[in-house]
């Protein structure tokens, strides 16, 4: 079963009814499902379909009828078209995935009983419409086992088709996979190694409204009702880096990712208490008794905002990018508050050091907006001015 973009509608096809395979067409179109009655593949079961948005058709391949079958079809809308080409060998449950960015149809794995034993494949072919062609991936080694009843999809974000689970014989018993897999038209990945419970039988799509893919349901060692999701994260290309507040407390901080678009960015704080606060535009209570806010809150690029707490410089703060239900922190870096640029004109010379000097003698006489409680003690000492005199030397 599969969607089919261009018309909005879901297709069906075959699978098994009263104990016998079925060769019926049906569409759905969210409202009501309708039979088709265009001649087309033999009734079968355990064949892969999958859509081919450039070109508009719904691929079949393979399954099983009285036997085991290894033709190509495709479904159009208004007919059936047999396809002539050579491909992979008649088999059934093997997985088919589109690739957009490629355009090619991805086939893999699936299984044929023969009268000495099941044979499970772990070939790799593509279809592009016009040939069927068998891949080689590199390095030679490095694929999935032979399996099948296993589910694949294309991953946006990540640009590759995915692979999840399936199953194979493991003499005396059969063996059931989790492992994922990702495929980027040249190499074999294995991604990882945990997540659902190994099973086949599962149903696996992208949900371009979570940005995710998600997995449904299988067999196992036991039946699975269970929902699964799986994203790529954005991709950080450039962290952000520390940096001191002007005279008024206010920080320039900015990230850079790579990703599914849209990306959004948010920006956070670390309390003492260790919680990481989300900063917003409205200044937000910290526990020791300071605000922090960010004038573009959700943009790469923003200005931090902190108000100090009594005793305290230093703040950590980081960017979460997302995209969807998926998201990647940054690294945290740290803003200094009390830095020596107290006039805020992004620039630390001597006309701060004037500043400094007439503020620290007769506060509020020369520039009242600028604060020389250097380590915001609350009070006005000589420790602010050595405070200062290194902050200055420093440049932060």
């Amino acid at each position: 079963m599969v969607f089919d973009a261009a018309r909005g509608v879901t297709v069906l096809f075959g699978g098994v009814a009263n104990n016998a395979p079925n060769g019926e067409t049906w569409e759905f179109d969210g409202v009501t499902w309708t039979q088709r009655a265009e001649p087309g593949p033999a009734p079968r079961s355990g064949h892969s379909m999958v859509y081919d948005a450039v070109r508009g058709v719904t691929v079949l391949f393979g399954g099983y009828t009285t036997d085991f079958i290894g033709d190509t079809w495709e479904w159009n809308g208004t007919f059936w078209r047999l396809i002539t080409a050579s491909g992979p060998s008649r088999r059934t449950d093997a997985a088919l995935a589109y690739d957009p960015v490629r355009q090619r149809t991805v086939l893999f794995g699936g299984c044929l009983s023969t009268t000495t034993g099941n044979i499970y494949y772990n070939d790799l072919w593509e279809w592009d419409g016009i040939n069927w062609t068998l891949r080689s991936p590199a390095p030679p080694g490095v694929r999935p086992a032979e399996r099948a009843g296993h589910a694949m999809a294309f991953d946006p974000a990540g640009g590759v088709v995915v692979l999840f689970g399936g199953a194979a014989p493991l003499s005396p018993a059969s063996s059931l996979y989790g492992d994922t897999w990702t495929w980027n038209g040249t190499s074999w990945f294995l991604r990882l190694n945990s997540g659902p419970a190994p099973r086949h039988q599962h149903a696996m799509v992208y949900h371009a409204g979570q940005q995710a893919l998600l997995l449904v349901g299988g067999d196992g060692y036991y039946r699975f009702g269970d929902t699964w999701s799986l994203c790529t994260p954005p991709t950080i290309t450039t962290q952000p880096d520390p940096a001191c507040a002007d005279g008024l407390g206010n920080s320039l901080v900015s990230v850079a990712a790579t990703g599914l678009e849209p990306l959004s960015y948010t920006w956070q704080i670390l309390t003492s208490a260790g919680e990481w606060l989300t900063l917003g535009e409205k200044p937000i209570s910290l526990p020791c008794g300071g605000n922090a806010s960010a004038t573009s809150a959700n943009s790469a690029n923003t200005s931090i905002h902190i108000d100090p707490c009594a005793g305290m410089s230093s703040y950590s703060v980081r960017a979460l990018v997302s995209h969807g239900t998926c998201s990647v922190s940054s690294q945290a870096v740290v803003l200094t508050v009390g830095a020596p640029d107290l006039n805020a004109d992004g620039v630390i010379n001597s006309q701060d050091f004037f500043v400094f000097l007439c503020n620290f003698f007769t506060p509020g006489m020369c520039d009242p907006l600028a604060d020389v409680d250097i380590n915001q003690d609350g009070s006005i000492t000589s420790q602010d001015f050595f405070d200062f005199l290194a902050a200055f030397f420093t440049g932060c």
